[in-house]
């Protein structure tokens, strides 16, 4: 039975590794928006039980999720 044949072409890799890193970058940067945009309404901008669900939501899925999301084109 014959091995299979794994080929890559480098030149393509280090372009796409660099489009991994350039969107690892745009959603940290990102992230970083929507975390100082709710910290703005945390302070007394937005207040009820809606404000209380959506801060939930953002602080235990939302932000995590992204910051694995950058974690992941980081490598």
């Amino acid at each position: 039975m014959p091995a299979d044949i794994i080929q890559a072409q480098y030149d393509q890799l280090t372009t796409i590794a660099q489009q991994f890193g350039k969107h690892a970058q745009a959603n940290a940067e990102m992230s970083n928006r929507i975390r100082r945009a709710a910290q703005a309404l945390q302070q007394g901008g937005w207040q009820g039980r809606g404000a209380t669900a959506f801060f939930n939501e953002l602080n235990g899925e939302v932000l995590p999720a992204m910051r694995r999301l950058v974690d992941a084109l980081e490598r």
